[in-house]
């Protein structure tokens, strides 16, 4: 359980945040007496969010900034909007991410591009203009990562290389930002319930919703959402949420050759 004292008053910005694990994210933050800046690209899905979540928890404590953070002017923007709103910022989740499928042969390079742009420059810059405001307030970054990132996997090569490209970049704040009080945490999340609107690249570049994960054990948006939050509220390092990735985590060490086997002939465990 989540200690509900552990956010009262506190100030959270998280991207990706109109819909799927990112409102879950807001939600319970809210019930948790924090406050929240959302973040997304779809001005009318914000907008409709906002609304949502201001009838339940009041109009102070939501506040929300639409656009592309994979662009450094938005991300800066998005960061200054949350000091506006509320006078700082105590937690960034970067949550944003994109994804698709397909082998780099036939995969478009439009579609590549965008996917790795969005997952580390949409991590990257929030970052870059949060850093003096959680300097000051003694707060952290959470960044949402995924299994992918700890193993490549075929057929998600860009989305694989741009999560796994996460790993590193917490790796050097934690050094870079030694002393300033800081704290950053990376979370490998296990497969979740995707919402109906949830999309992916096609190797032609066009955008498809993603199918239902039928052969795999999901989380709920609840559950996952949870997991992260009690990462933040005990200010673990990193978190595997399945014992998949922490099985995976162990083995790519000690024995990569193996998972390529499993990769071949057979599933990952899933859970």
């Amino acid at each position: 359980m989540i200690d509900t004292r552990s956010f009262r008053e506190k100030v959270f910005t998280i991207t990706g945040s109109s819909r799927g694990i990112g409102y879950e994210l807001a939600n319970q933050v809210l019930q948790h007496g924090g406050k929240v800046l959302l973040n997304g690209r779809d001005e009318e899905s914000l907008i409709q969010s906002r609304d949502a979540l201001r009838q339940r928890f009041g109009d102070e404590r939501v506040q929300i900034h639409c656009g592309d953070i994979s662009q450094n002017d938005i991300s800066r923007d998005l960061i200054q909007a949350c000091i506006q709103a509320f006078g700082s910022l105590d937690v960034l989740i970067t949550n944003a991410g994109l994804t698709g499928y397909g082998r780099v042969r036939d995969s478009s390079a439009r579609a590549m591009k965008h996917i790795i742009d969005v997952n580390i420059y949409g991590v990257l810059f929030p970052v870059k203009h949060a850093l003096p405001h959680l300097e000051t307030s003694g707060g952290q970054v959470l960044i949402v990562s995924t299994l992918a990132a700890i193993r490549g996997l075929p057929v998600h090569s860009a989305y694989g290389l741009s999560k796994r490209a996460l790993t590193s970049l917490v790796q050097s704040l934690r050094l870079e930002e030694e002393g300033s009080g800081i704290h950053f945490g990376i979370a490998f999340v296990g497969f979740t319930a995707n919402e109906s609107m949830k999309q992916q690249y096609r190797p032609d570049g066009e955008m498809e919703s993603l199918p239902p994960r039928d052969s795999v054990k999901v989380s709920s948006r609840e559950v996952t959402a949870a997991r992260l939050l009690t990462q933040v509220r005990r200010r673990r390092k990193t978190s595997y949420h399945t014992p998949a990735g922490k099985f995976l985590g162990v083995l790519q060490r000690v024995s990569p050759g193996f998972i390529d086997w499993m990769i071949r002939y057979g599933p990952l465990p899933d859970d």
